[in-house]
């Protein structure tokens, strides 16, 4: 396993690992019980290259960001669509984070986008107030 030199939390999330070599995948690689889906990792070295979590908690599956679409949108009143240009349909929303107040948001926006160009908002809470960052992956 490739040794963790430093850790980027918002709340309770790591969202960003800094290791010292390439990591490893499966149930006993880099980050096992901490990285989940949709975390960051920068080896350090003569070729940096950011990598994404896409397996689970207890076996971590570490590829290149090619894919990674970053949108930043603010909540809404109650559930219903977020304008999110250039998403599409199937994509997957790996990490939700609240910028207002860091932390994580997931479990109040859908999981995978279901129409062109929106996000959509599940929790039928007012979110009016807080601006949102949200990972996915193509």
């Amino acid at each position: 396993m490739s040794a963790i030199i430093s850790t980027v939390r918002i709340g309770a999330s790591v969202k960003l690992l800094v290791v010292a070599s390439k990591p490893v995948d499966g149930t006993s690689g880099t980050g096992k019980g901490q990285a989940a889906q949709g975390t960051m990792c920068l080896p350090t070295g003569s070729k940096p290259r950011l990598l994404i979590q896409r397996g689970t908690k207890a076996s971590p599956t570490w590829r290149p960001q090619t894919d990674l679409v970053t949108v930043v949108a603010a909540g809404r009143n109650g559930a219903g669509a977020i304008t999110a240009t250039g998403l599409k349909v199937g994509d997957k929303v790996v990490s939700a984070t609240n910028l207002t107040t860091p932390a994580g948001a997931l479990a109040s926006f859908e999981s995978e986008i279901t129409v062109a160009d929106q996000i959509q908002q599940s929790s039928a809470s007012n979110l009016t107030s807080s601006t949102y960052i949200f990972q996915v992956l193509r």
